[in-house]
Order: C-alpha cells, then structure tokens, then sequence
C-alpha cells in the first residue's frame, strides 16, 4: 500500500464518518466514567461538612463552655445569665436563643441533635436551673451515651 492509498482510505467518506462517531464515542465514554467520579466528590464534600461538627474541637470547646458556665454558676449561684432565668424557663426558643449567642460550641452539637434529644436538653435545663447541666446533657446525647 502507497501513500496515496492511504489518504484515499483516511479522506473515504465513509471512513471519516466511522471516525467522527468514533471520536463521539470515546467522547460519551470518558464523561460517563467521570459522572460517578464528580458525585463522589459531592458526597465527600458533604461528608466532610456533616463530620466537620463532630471533630474533637467543637467537643473541647463545648466543654470548656461546660467549666465557664460551672463557674458563673458558683459566683451566682444559679445556672442561669442574670434576671433572665424567669424568660430562659419559660421558653425553649428563648433557651437556644441565649445558648446559641454564649455558648456557639454548645448550640452547634446542640442544633445536630434530633427534636426529642433537645427537649431533654431543655427538660435538664429546666429541672436543674443550670446551663451547665444542659450543656452536659448535649455531650452526653451527641456522643451516644445517652438517648
């Protein structure tokens, strides 16, 4: 075979449309096998924000929320910020409301727990009058200790 009849054979019509749909080909396959590839890095992505709550850092910080509201307590002696204890009992919004603007660490674990472990947040909170022992009763529930 000479060159001639090689272009012949490249420039045949029906050889360049045999082309072109091979190239079309190779085209869907390589964006089909990268589809999974960008999915998988949504879940990753979104995995990592959803465990980003869970690091250790957010669990220290909580607890140092714990010791700083322990010790406002023994200087009050109530668990709760000055003259609105009255407000905080009365109303669960109100009680995340002030654990959301004093203590972000605490609302962050806090806002991850479902519907009935924030009612027993705010029950403890109730019973005990002290932030420090709702905040305790997050962790507990956050970590699986507790229901």
């Amino acid at each position: 075979m000479n060159s001639h009849n090689i272009e012949q054979n490249l420039c045949a019509p029906g050889n360049f449309i045999i082309d072109i749909l091979r190239i079309i080909l190779i085209g869907y396959s390589i964006s089909a096998f990268s589809l999974p590839a960008v999915a998988n890095d949504e879940n990753d992505y979104l995995n990592q924000l959803s465990e980003e709550i869970s690091k250790p850092e957010y669990l220290d910080k909580a607890r140092a929320e714990i010791l700083s509201s322990e010790k406002e307590e023994r200087a009050n002696k109530s668990g709760v910020i000055a003259n609105n204890s009255d407000n905080i009992l009365r109303d669960i919004k109100q009680f995340e409301f002030v654990l959301q603007r004093k203590f972000p660490s605490s609302y962050k674990l806090y806002s991850e727990l479902k519907p009935p472990g924030r009612v027993k947040v705010y029950d403890t909170y109730k019973s005990s009058q002290k932030l420090s022992s709702a905040k305790r009763k997050i962790i507990d529930i956050f970590l699986g200790v507790e229901n």
